[in-house]
């Protein structure tokens, strides 16, 4: 999968995207995990990834969740019941703003 397919996601977008879809639900990401500073408090949440920065699963642990791989959650959610797919802003790409500027 490209890189504009897969942009980084935040762990304070994970938390806020949480709070509507439900706590016990498992939120898969393609694509990279990384670490908010601005979140002061990090909730218990089950996470799949492909990949998950240090600070962040180090966070994410610390508050008593879990980081599993996407192989993990294949053997846990074969159907993908209760589980939350998320990813990040595509707009915010560099490759899109270049391709926006050079079609006007």
């Amino acid at each position: 999968m490209s890189r504009v397919n897969r942009p980084p996601v935040s762990v304070s977008r994970i938390a806020r995207n949480i709070k509507n879809a439900g706590a016990d639900k498992i939120t898969v990401v393609v694509g990279t995990v990384t670490d908010d500073n601005r979140l002061s408090e990090v909730p218990k949440i089950t996470l799949a990834a492909l990949r998950v920065t240090k600070t962040a699963k180090a966070r994410i642990l610390k508050a008593g969740g879990e980081v599993i791989t996407l192989d993990q959650l294949a053997l846990r959610a074969p159907k993908g019941a209760n589980t939350v797919l998320l990813r990040g802003p595509k707009v915010c790409v560099v490759f899109v703003w270049h391709r926006r500027r050079h079609d006007n």
